[in-house]
């Protein structure tokens, strides 16, 4: 089962890591269809983020195609973000006259903070966009007794 990792930015200063499980047999319809699941798990992250009892709470997301179950997990691991941005910068009016002006490329970076939690999130198709595997029997599971599929 890989796991997709991906940053999910909340604010413009501070994104959070996404830990995507997902079949390797629906790892191609996973790529189509991650923009749609990003947009309905999204508004669980923040919530989930700030929530003291992380551990054994899950949320169940339904969408059109899939289920997504999400739990939260401290991140050990320091690590940053950091975004380019590039500007072409021209000389003043007085420097052209010499006719040697050419632009200079500017190069700022800024970072992101990282919310010292992971969310995970186990994605499955449904039955009717074709479910199957393991993923698709955990999801069940957790949703019949409320661990999580977790065993005790």
């Amino acid at each position: 089962m890989p796991v997709q990792r991906q940053y999910v930015r909340l604010s413009p200063a501070v994104a959070c890591e996404i830990r995507i499980h997902i079949d390797d047999a629906d790892a191609a319809w996973y790529r189509e269809r991650r923009g749609d699941i990003l947009s309905a798990i999204r508004p669980f992250l923040p919530s989930r983020l700030e929530d003291k009892q992380h551990s054994r709470n899950r949320d169940t997301v339904h969408g059109e195609g899939f289920t997504a179950t999400l739990y939260v997990v401290n991140t050990a691991t320091p690590h940053v973000i950091m975004r380019r941005s590039k500007k072409l910068v021209f000389p003043e009016a007085a420097e052209e006259e010499d006719g040697d002006a050419k632009p200079q490329l500017r190069v700022r970076y800024f970072g992101y903070k990282i919310h010292g939690r992971a969310v995970v999130v186990t994605v499955g198709r449904t039955e009717a966009a074709g479910a199957t595997g393991p993923i698709r029997s955990w999801i069940e599971a957790s949703q019949q007794n409320g661990t999580g599929g977790d065993i005790d």
